[in-house]
């Protein structure tokens, strides 16, 4: 089943928090551009939104420029795509 979202968790010094559900679980995305190249990581999470494991389920980078919106819903579409075709290797792909 499909993460969508379930609310926005606001914004950051450094990015932007979204979280997603798939109907049983939950997931925070975080949109980051601190570092050289903004990036988007997945953490698991309850239905509050308060992160429950650090350890990233999922990542990627994208190009400078990219609107956090833009590269968190790439990111989750990318992940949901993985999970869809039974590809999980873990985070980062």
């Amino acid at each position: 089943m499909s993460y969508t979202l379930q609310m926005a968790l606001g914004d950051t010094k450094t990015g932007r928090k979204l979280l997603f559900t798939n109907g049983n679980d939950f997931l925070v995305a975080s949109f980051s551009h601190s570092a050289l190249d903004p990036e988007v990581l997945l953490f698991k999470a309850d239905e509050t939104g308060e992160v429950t494991n650090w350890t990233e389920c999922f990542g990627e980078k994208h190009e400078r420029g990219v609107s956090p919106l833009e590269a968190i819903y790439s990111t989750v579409t990318t992940y949901n795509r993985v999970l869809e075709d039974n590809n999980y290797n873990g985070a980062w792909e």
